[in-house]
């Protein structure tokens, strides 16, 4: 009698705990308190869920509630395994240019596909094949080819033209940059990654994101990442639960913007100093790891990160090359139909009055990132850089 009270006391201890914890699993879901606003924490949670593990993230969303259009390209993106983010694997989908100045941008979105890893571009072999030359990429925006498919990529357009230039050698694309990732995000991926599919040649673009003012330093939060590696895997396993994730919601992230709300975002999200060094570092690492070349490119970042980066890349006998400053020096030509006349024409009777007022929108569609023309003149400048002395790669 005694072993049978014992026994049902046991089960009335475990099922009552797991019913109420099932019963608040519900009312998550219902009531979707992993998705809404927490008023008590003043927390505004819009965010995709791997967006949340970013801190100036939340605190921008604070100012600034996104349009149905960010939300859809922001949705196509989980978080990484042991870094900040990636698309989700093989998602194919259309998405707006958010950043565009271009009004036909918003009438025309571009295609994203991902890969079974979850960047953009075709899958890389697990193995590489004899005599395969393999092209990695790793950088922010720019490289993953905001606002255009990615056929028209630098990245893509490169490979097409390297192939071109050397007929008969297998040469293999992986592009691995994402949108907001700096150069202290960008080593996660590259620590990653580069070990395993052993470049030939390695691009490395970062320094827009690095210079952008932050409420929280980056290397602080990769720090976190690289901490609680083994913590993370294991938790992302509850990520599936509602409820855990409102309680992560209103008790991990409250504090932490309240108290980083006091101050305007005045530092950068990596000193100049740490982007250098990481600059170094992906150079140096990049050779161990086989590469021939390593080149650095400079695309959006503001005047001091790009000597910085040239420095660096200087110092280390690395190729450099500063793609916005030479997108802005063809802009007379683009416009006195010197370059590119054909696809010049097309944008200027689509955009006619805003090209006029800028002729910067010839080669960007927001002032910083490449479109069509840029991508495909900052390509045919790299393919001079790396094929020098006409050399087979």
């Amino acid at each position: 009698m005694y072993k049978r009270v014992k026994t049902v006391n046991l089960l009335i201890a475990l099922l009552v705990p797991t019913l109420v914890l099932l019963l608040l699993e519900a009312v998550c879901r219902v009531l979707r308190l992993d998705q809404n606003s927490l008023e008590t924490a003043k927390v505004v949670v819009d965010l995709p869920r791997w967006m949340q593990e970013d801190l100036n993230l939340i605190e921008r969303s604070h100012q600034n509630r996104m349009s149905n259009e960010e939300r859809e390209w922001l949705s196509i993106f989980e978080s990484g395994d042991g870094f900040r983010a990636r698309l989700i694997p093989e998602v194919e989908r259309r998405v707006i240019n958010t950043f565009s100045l271009l009004p036909t941008d918003y009438k025309k979105p571009y295609l994203v596909v991902a890969n079974k890893l979850g960047f953009r571009g075709p899958d890389l072999k697990n193995v590489k094949e004899p005599g395969m030359y393999r092209v990695l990429v790793f950088g922010d925006s720019s490289s993953y080819g905001w606002g255009v498919d990615f056929e028209d990529s630098y990245s893509f357009v490169l490979t097409e033209k390297l192939k071109e230039a050397f007929a008969g050698r297998k040469i293999e694309l992986g592009n691995f940059a994402i949108p907001g990732d700096s150069s202290e995000y960008g080593r996660l991926i590259f620590d990653k990654f580069a070990p395993i599919y052993k470049p030939d040649l390695v691009v490395i673009s970062f320094g827009a994101n690095d210079a952008k003012p932050s409420y929280v330093a980056h290397v602080a939060q990769v720090d976190r990442f690289r901490r609680a590696k083994a913590v993370r895997k294991a938790l992302s396993y509850l990520e599936y639960s509602a409820l855990f994730r409102s309680l992560k919601i209103a008790f991990e992230k409250a504090p932490q913007i309240a108290m980083e709300r006091n101050h305007p975002p005045r530092q950068p999200a990596v000193s100049k100093s740490r982007y250098a060094y990481n600059i170094q570092a992906m150079i140096k690492d990049s050779r161990r790891y086989g590469a021939e070349k390593v080149l650095v490119l400079s695309l959006c970042s503001p005047g001091h990160y790009s000597r910085a980066a040239k420095n660096t890349a200087t110092s280390e006998g690395a190729l450099y090359f500063n793609g916005q400053s030479y997108l802005e020096s063809v802009v007379d030509k683009l416009s006195a139909g010197l370059l590119e006349k054909a696809e010049v024409d097309r944008l200027r009777s689509e955009n006619k009055r805003m090209i006029e007022s800028n002729k910067k929108l010839l080669v960007t569609s927001d002032l910083c990132h490449p479109n069509k023309i840029g991508h495909k003149l900052i390509a045919e400048e790299l393919l001079k850089l790396i094929t020098e002395n006409n050399q087979a790669p």
